[in-house]
């Protein structure tokens, strides 16, 4: 049985969509209440989505005035891609000594889900296995606080990497690209993997910069 979303969940979920596809215009300043009612939402699940989106950085809470929230700007997303660039490098590297027939069996499944999506044309599915495609790799680690990094990471990007998926060339190159990737690991090439890997990472990252 899946869990029922509490109000603060929902309330998170939605308002950081709205940041990142831009419903909530970057720089202008707007209160609790005036959130709260165009989510038809309370203002106590808004008020606790708030502090969070605070802590990870979507919003600044301006005392007596409201909230201003922020959009990713070019060298955000530049920081951001240094960032997951030197983790997944990393990972690869140690992910290509523990691969094992279960990582592979696992790695190989979401590459076939991924390739039912595209053949469909289910472009946000396509990109939640793209996302455990990644992590699967970043977990190998058994490092926690890169795991939530990634995931941070995954989260503030998924926006664009929907519209930068949606032409269907886009789709069918990352689906090679990742079979590349695993061909690499297999042969237990690590030079290999991080090379494909970081350009698999480079390209994601001009296709993002293109939209903006």
């Amino acid at each position: 049985m899946s869990k029922t979303k509490t109000g603060r969940e929902s309330a998170y979920e939605r308002i950081r969509e709205m940041v990142l596809n831009g419903e909530i215009e970057s720089g202008i300043i707007i209160t609790v209440s005036e959130l709260a009612e165009r989510l038809r939402l309370g203002k106590s699940p808004v008020r606790d989505a708030i502090l969070k989106l605070g802590e990870e950085g979507y919003v600044q809470i301006m005392p007596r005035k409201g909230l201003l929230f922020k959009s990713l700007k070019g060298k955000d997303i530049k920081n951001i891609y240094q960032l997951r660039e030197a983790i997944e490098l990393y990972a690869i590297g140690i992910f290509v000594d523990e691969y094992d027939k279960n990582l592979k069996k696992c790695l190989e499944d979401l590459i076939s889900r991924q390739i039912e999506c595209a053949s469909g044309n289910e472009i946000e599915k396509f990109m939640e296995l793209d996302e455990k495609f990644h992590s699967t790799i970043v977990a190998s680690l058994g490092n926690d606080l890169m795991d939530d990094t990634i995931r941070d990471i995954r989260r503030k990007l998924f926006h664009f990497g929907i519209t930068s998926i949606t032409k269907h060339k886009n789709i069918e190159e990352a689906v090679e690209e990742h079979k590349n990737i695993l061909i690499a690991i297999e042969e237990r090439d690590r030079d290999k993997s991080r090379k494909l890997l970081g350009k698999h990472i480079f390209d994601a990252y001009h296709n993002i910069l293109s939209q903006k």
